[in-house]
């Protein structure tokens, strides 16, 4: 079974652009899609914890409902990475579950 961290790269590296994606055991190259930076992907997994943890969820949970069955993985916590990564904990786990229930995503 897949951890926290192989599941986030795996969804991100399938939209990565550049010669570098990371991946647990080092670096992948050769691979041409956008670019993801370890940076975007520690926060990817920051995110997907800490929410985890606020709704007492298997973290693994979390991620199935930021990406199957709502993609609020790859369309709101990545691309809003320059502006969310700058808050707190609380206001960034609190923000996306609020985003969440907005999506109709059962929390």
């Amino acid at each position: 079974m897949l951890g926290v961290l192989e599941l986030v790269v795996y969804a991100l590296s399938s939209r990565c652009i550049s010669n570098n994606v990371f991946t647990k055991g080092g670096v992948m190259n050769d691979i041409k899609q956008e670019v993801f930076d370890k940076d975007k992907l520690d926060f990817a997994i920051f995110c997907i914890e800490n929410v985890a943890k606020k709704l007492n969820q298997n973290p693994r949970d979390t991620y199935d409902a930021l990406t199957k069955k709502s993609n609020i993985l790859m369309s709101y916590i990545v691309p809003s990475y320059d502006v969310l990564h700058t808050q707190g904990k609380e206001y960034i786990t609190n923000d996306i579950i609020s985003f969440m229930r907005e999506k109709g995503v059962k929390v």
